[in-house]
């Protein structure tokens, strides 16, 4: 019973709404975090979705479905949107999403392999909009701290 309590415990954290001012550290881990969301589970989708029909998803698909449930399901109904941090949460869990989506481009299923290309430019931009997205969140909790 206590590690069920627990558990629950953790999710209640997990999920509790925290614009982190004056904290850029948790401000910068928090961001991650929503990043690796939305890297992890578009990669739990084309996995998914290659093991069940043989061939890979729609990518455009599966990343308007992680964000969007990320925003309807999680920031509006779970945590109630609050638009300054919700519209940023959204945006790092997007941009974690794109950033395993569109760079890579089906070239050839052949039986349990699949054969992927890989672009780096597209990879490069996504990162760079990341990149200085999170910088200014960052660096707005530094100014706030300071």
């Amino acid at each position: 019973m206590f590690g069920f309590v627990s558990a629950m415990r953790f999710w209640d954290v997990l999920v509790a709404p925290d614009d982190f001012a004056r904290d850029p550290y948790g401000e910068l881990t928090n961001q991650l975090g929503h990043t690796m969301l939305g890297l992890l589970s578009s990669l739990l989708i084309i996995c998914a979705y290659r093991e069940i029909s043989g061939e890979m998803p729609y990518r455009v698909v599966v990343f308007g479905t992680v964000s969007g449930v990320y925003a309807v399901l999680i920031e509006a109904k779970i945590q109630g949107w609050k638009p300054g941090d919700s519209w940023f949460d959204w945006l790092m869990v997007s941009l974690g999403s794109a950033g395993v989506l569109f760079p890579l481009k089906e070239a050839g299923i052949h039986g349990n392999l699949t054969l992927l290309t890989f672009n780096h430019s597209i990879l490069a931009w996504i990162f760079c909009v990341w990149a200085v997205a999170l910088g200014f969140r960052v660096g707005k909790r530094v100014k706030q701290w300071i």
